[in-house]
């Protein structure tokens, strides 16, 4: 918790009115550059003498506030589990760091975390990688399984051509629930940043990459 948010917060408890918490707030500098070793109350009461006075001199409400505002920063005001890390360890991850469990926001279900922050996690030996697209994933698999289902085919979702006429057909209607990011193979730097595009009826089109981008986000509007 920073100086601003513990004030706020501990003057709520304290009853403190609404003005004079957002009053008291305001008075913490912007910026706290202070001596290596000093916390944001040493700074702000350095360097605002009405933080100080209001410390010193305000009723017992507000020096209350103040005080333990200054005990309470930063220390952890709420957890947070992000969206698409993943925590890889060599070994049981429990010889490594503190486990807990969090809701799945989607599934409701208990999902495994690790307590450090992610700035953390290789400090102690683990890597943490962010997934992008799993969801995405997730939906191929299905639809590649439903159409061999229904259908009988085999579909193999590597070898579908990047320049297939009909996903460009695709992009020319719009016929899609949500714009999405295209862009090409990493896999490939030493490819020019252009792709051809091409579409029925239409003669073939150089564009950089990028532009494949604001060619789905158009359809945000």
């Amino acid at each position: 918790m920073a100086p601003r948010l513990a004030i706020r917060d501990i003057a709520r408890v304290q009853g403190v009115p609404l003005t004079e918490s957002d009053r008291l707030a305001k008075l913490v500098p912007d910026r706290l550059l202070g001596e290596k070793g000093e916390t944001g109350f040493e700074i702000a009461f350095k360097e605002s003498a009405e933080l100080r006075d209001a410390r010193d001199n305000g009723d017992d409400k507000v020096r209350d506030t103040l005080k333990y505002a200054a005990k309470l920063e930063g220390s952890v005001r709420q957890t947070g589990v992000h969206a698409c890390g993943v925590v890889i360890a060599p070994d049981d991850i429990e010889n490594f760091a503190p486990m807990a469990t969090s809701k799945d926001r989607e599934t409701g279900k208990d999902i495994n975390v690790v307590q450090y922050e992610g700035k953390l996690i290789e400090s102690v030996g683990l890597i943490k990688m962010d997934f992008l697209g799993l969801k995405t994933l997730s939906i191929i698999k299905d639809a590649l399984d439903n159409i061999y289902d229904l259908r009988g085919e085999k579909i193999d979702i590597d070898a579908i051509p990047l320049d297939d006429p009909k996903t460009f057909e695709l992009y020319s209607h719009g016929d899609r629930a949500f714009p999405v990011r295209v862009a090409r193979h990493e896999e490939a730097p030493a490819q020019p940043e252009t792709q051809p595009l091409r579409g029925p009826d239409r003669d073939e089109r150089t564009l950089p990459s990028r532009a494949y981008g604001v060619y789905s986000a158009v359809y945000r509007a």
